[in-house]
């Protein structure tokens, strides 16, 4: 039943346990770390529209857990409440695999499924999406807004971390993951993007200054504008990303460095465009 994956209940016969810096707790106050959507009333029937238990989760401060197997209707945007949280699905970021996490945006035409601004004019630090996927549904304009551009004062070192984004396809632009593009220090910085794959959109990430990196063999696929679209000061770290059947695969100006060594390039229409006023290509 979906109680077994709640975080709550009655615990019989616990006991403290010594952690290595001398902090006992019990077990049950280590559960109380990550709370369920389930618990705040989440249907998870692919439906239902969930935001509301899903933010309700997020506005506890905790890291949220989504439980694998389900779908997560959305019909407005998911907004972290603080710094260092996390959104846990209990599931794969392979698009080709089931069961998985799927949260499937219903709302707005033009919309935003994830977002690290908190809703009230601040933008969180150190946050992760972890193991799970981003459905648009051909509704949402952007996967995961990374920085809110009418928020003043930067974004540090938030993460996605084995997650899958595909549907972004509506409103001008749409984009999979945006980073902002204000001028310094306003957009988000050091963004880390690990074993995460987007298929189809406009764009796969657009961002300004720092340095964003792509590890664990990355895919960016079937972009109809860029697969990277990087502006002013920004830095791009590709390791072993792999680019296929884009519009093009990188587009950058004013750019500060680009290093994509061992990147995997195929199918695309167009390979890389640097600007004059960019700097290093690697």
């Amino acid at each position: 039943s979906r109680r077994r994956h709640t975080r709550y209940g009655t615990v019989t016969g616990v006991q403290t346990c010594a952690l290595p810096i001398s902090v006992s707790r019990t077990v049950q106050s280590k559960l109380g770390d990550v709370v369920s959507v389930f618990d705040f009333g989440a249907k998870a029937d692919g439906t239902t529209d969930d935001a509301a238990a899903i933010n309700a989760a997020l506005a506890t401060g905790l890291s949220v857990y989504l439980p694998g197997g389900y779908i997560y209707a959305v019909a407005s945007t998911l907004r972290f409440k603080a710094v260092g949280q996390e959104i846990i699905g209990g599931g794969s970021g392979d698009n080709s695999v089931t069961p998985r996490v799927r949260i499937k945006y219903t709302g707005a035409a033009g919309g935003k499924v994830v977002s690290f601004a908190n809703g009230s004019g601040s933008m969180m630090q150190n946050c992760f999406v972890r193991n799970l996927l981003i459905d648009g549904n051909g509704l949402a304009n952007i996967g995961v807004e990374g920085y809110d551009d009418a928020i003043s004062g930067g974004a540090w070192r938030n993460s996605l971390d084995n997650v899958c984004i595909t549907g972004v396809t509506n409103g001008a632009n749409p984009t999979n993951i945006y980073l902002g593009t204000a001028a310094f220090p306003s957009f988000a910085h050091d963004f880390l993007c690990n074993r995460v794959s987007m298929f189809g959109g406009g764009i796969g990430i657009k961002g300004n200054g720092s340095m964003h990196s792509l590890t664990g063999r990355c895919t960016i696929q079937g972009q109809t504008i860029a697969g990277i679209v990087g502006g002013a000061g920004s830095g791009w770290s590709l390791g072993d990303s792999v680019f296929s059947g884009n519009a093009w695969d990188i587009q950058v100006t004013n750019s500060q460095i680009v290093s994509a060594c061992g990147a995997w390039f195929e199918n695309s229409t167009n390979g890389i465009y640097q600007a004059t006023t960019a700097h290093t290509l690697s």
